[in-house]
């Protein structure tokens, strides 16, 4: 598992015997995406996304990505994407070279981040909307309104999930990019993971995780975790929770 320490420029790697390793990476990073080999994080000071290899931690480089205040980051089986919340672009990497290959408009302070298996979504946080890239070749797929402040993406094999952090909903959007569900959480939503069958949405001020079962969008349960929770991961058989005022990991 690998958490990435946004006040100490690092990125920590836990292995399973409960050991532990540290490793330098940019300023203020603040996101993590594994490619099949690889580790990117974005460094939010200096715009920059920084590759390690994941078999024994060595860095292999860190690549500008040409915006401002690198934020998200993922993988769509070729190319990394990154969001640029200053700025209001997303860049496009080649994974295996790190160079910039694209930079694509989007809308206002750009967060969020999912691959749907052909396209990105980009959750523009201050443009109350989401912007829909085809990852092949960067072409803008369209914009389409959601719910305000919306920050945390994730996609369900179907659907992409997009947390509303001001309102404490999450909402379901199709393919089409028309929303077809809004769904109560905690307070400030935030991340999300999607394990098989369910949908885990951090809720960052009531420091719980919302479970939403995602054939019929049901809310199974929120749980307690630590202070101020923020990204989710799931390793196959649990769920793991950053918890950003309390310096921990919750596991599920």
């Amino acid at each position: 598992m690998w958490v990435v320490n946004n006040s100490s420029d690092s990125v920590t790697v836990f292995d399973p015997d409960g050991s532990s390793i540290t490793v330098p990476v940019g300023g203020q990073p603040s996101a993590a995406a594994f490619d099949g080999t690889n580790i990117w994080v974005t460094n939010g000071t200096g715009s920059s996304v920084t590759k390690i290899r994941a078999s024994d931690a060595q860095v292999v480089g860190t690549y500008a990505t040409g915006g401002q205040d690198a934020r998200e980051v993922a993988f769509d089986g070729s190319c990394v994407w990154v969001s640029n919340s200053i700025g209001n672009t997303v860049t496009r990497l080649d994974g295996v070279t790190g160079a910039v290959v694209g930079q694509v408009p989007v809308g206002a302070a750009p967060r969020g981040l999912a691959f749907d298996g052909r396209s990105i979504w980009v959750a523009n946080q201050q443009g109350s909307s989401l912007t829909k890239i085809r990852a092949a070749d960067g072409l803008d797929q369209g914009t389409f309104p959601v719910c305000s402040d919306p920050i945390g993406l994730g996609f369900d094999g179907a659907s992409v999930w997009v947390s509303c952090a001001t309102t404490a909903r999450v909402q379901v959007v199709s393919s089409s990019g028309d929303v077809i569900d809004t769904i109560a959480t905690g307070s400030g939503p935030a991340g999300m993971v999607f394990d098989g069958e369910n949908v885990w949405i951090t809720n960052q001020n009531d420091n719980t995780v919302t479970k939403v079962r995602t054939s019929d969008r049901t809310v199974l349960g929120t749980y307690p975790v630590g202070l101020n929770p923020g990204s989710a991961a799931f390793d196959g058989v649990n769920v793991w929770v950053t918890n950003m005022a309390s310096n921990t990991v919750s596991r599920l």
